[in-house]
């Protein structure tokens, strides 16, 4: 099986797909298993939505990670996973691929074998330096950049941007914490038709922090797995 994609990742500069693909076939050849992409490039909207999702300028007693300086200030770290500065991530530059096991594990021997043979193709594990192992970047030329698959979006706004006084409730995202289905909570988001189920503690906590900020409104009354499942389940 060659150098693969999952959950909507992809490569869109020929050089870093080349290089990510031969290295696999290396490794595959070695009896290792194909190199598989969790997330590959970033569009300029993806990294922001990303950054907004992990810093802020107001951690307001949550837990902070790190400190960033963006734009001449001071953003804070409250998600345990980093994110690069708008503009410089390698994600954003079209030359990484955050990989799954067993290369996210520096101590499998699967990695360890790809840490040698990246040489070749100008590939390192960039990741290493601060403590992503599953972080690879190709340092070659990126080639020919591929036309996007669909149309692209809109940028993503910027949360610590006041907000008007006069803006409608009904512009705001309608928000609803419900109950656990095969264990799991949802957050229902009413307005686009979608439930995300929650993958962790943090955002679920970070989800309920916005509600009481009001930068989301919580609807009244839990809704039965029913109508959960009726949705558009988002990253599940």
């Amino acid at each position: 099986m060659p150098f693969g994609f999952v959950n909507g990742a992809y490569n869109r500069a020929s050089g870093t797909l080349d290089a990510f693909a031969g290295l696999s076939a290396d490794l595959e050849r070695e009896g290792h298993p194909p190199m598989v992409s969790l997330s590959g490039d970033r569009e300029p909207e993806d990294q922001l939505r990303i950054w907004y999702e992990r810093m802020t300028l107001t951690p307001n007693g949550r837990k902070v990670y790190g400190k960033r300086v963006w734009q001449g200030k001071t953003w804070y770290q409250i998600h345990p996973d980093t994110v690069g500065v708008p503009d410089t991530s390698n994600h954003e530059k079209r030359r990484s691929n955050d990989l799954k096991w067993p290369y996210n594990d520096r101590t499998t021997a699967a990695h360890k074998r790809a840490r040698i043979l990246a040489t070749r193709h100008n590939i390192t594990c960039e990741g290493l330096s601060f403590s992503e192992a599953w972080h690879w970047t190709h340092w070659g030329p990126i080639g020919v950049i591929a036309s996007p698959a669909g149309a692209g979006s809109s940028m993503p706004a910027d949360p610590e941007k006041k907000s008007d006084p006069k803006e409608h409730k009904t512009m705001k995202r309608l928000m609803q914490i419900d109950p656990k289905v095969d264990g799991r909570w949802f957050v229902v988001d009413y307005l686009a038709g979608t439930a995300v189920r929650q993958w962790n503690g943090f955002q679920l906590d970070r989800c309920r922090e916005d509600i009481v900020r009001g930068e989301l409104i919580e609807l009244g009354g839990p809704q039965t797995p029913a109508v959960i499942q009726g949705l558009k389940i988002i990253n599940g």
